[in-house]
């Protein structure tokens, strides 16, 4: 009995300092990787491994997105490989076109159209208003080809593909009016096709300006899944 106690007193002995320098040594031999952990004892080649899993982030993993670095905000700039820029582009040059016959057409800033002075609001009201829909209405056909996979493959269940639809339709509603007012013979309906045109493009750019607000905020998904059969 006492030589078998001398025996195993000494493998109590190295396993329970082996257990001690692991726990001491666990949190001061962490890196990215496992890493090892070796304790033996001074009367034995025996060897006990511990690993430790760092819960440090590795360098090598790649970068999440406030990591990464931000674009810098441009003001000024073309991309006319862009078909969405192209197309917001086109509707700045209708808008600011359009906002010249805005202008003139207040009242008390030029005298009524009659026959001494109808040359003048034929080219400052009734054709900046006609060029300015002309772009209009391109911008809006850019808006739904952006979205469509095919010029003749239209989406109607895109929110996007209705944006531009919508506006088109405001669109010729506001070409057709100053197309109303260059026709001179056309009487009685002269008033009537501008008061019409006018209000039915402007209910639909209105129904446009919601489908747009309604795609700012609900960026995913963008279809239209209420209308799905």
């Amino acid at each position: 009995w006492t030589a078998m106690s001398d025996i195993e007193a000494p493998r109590n002995t190295s396993a329970a300092a082996t257990a001690a320098a692991a726990a001491k040594g666990r949190g001061n031999i962490v890196s990215s990787d496992h890493t090892s952990l070796f304790s033996s004892s001074s009367s034995s080649d025996q060897a006990t491994r511990v690993y430790v899993t760092s819960n440090s982030p590795d360098k090598d993993a790649p970068s999440t997105g406030k990591q990464q670095q931000q674009h810098k905000w441009r003001w000024f700039g073309l991309r006319l490989h862009d078909m969405g820029f192209m197309a917001s582009f086109l509707r700045l040059i209708g808008a600011t076109i359009f906002w010249v016959p805005c202008i003139f057409g207040t009242p008390g800033v030029y005298p009524p159209a009659d026959d001494t002075n109808y040359k003048v609001w034929d080219g400052v009201y009734w054709l900046p208003q006609v060029v300015g829909a002309t772009f209009f209405i391109i911008s809006s056909i850019l808006f739904m080809l952006e979205v469509q996979p095919a010029w003749y493959h239209p989406k109607p269940l895109n929110i996007g593909w209705h944006v531009g639809f919508w506006n088109f339709i405001g669109a010729v509603g506001f070409w057709l009016c100053g197309l109303f007012g260059f026709w001179e013979h056309a009487g009685e309906y002269q008033y009537s096709g501008m008061a019409l045109s006018t209000f039915w493009g402007s209910y639909a750019f209105l129904i446009g300006s919601y489908l747009q607000l309604l795609e700012a905020m609900n960026k995913h998904p963008e279809s239209l899944s209420i209308w799905k059969t």
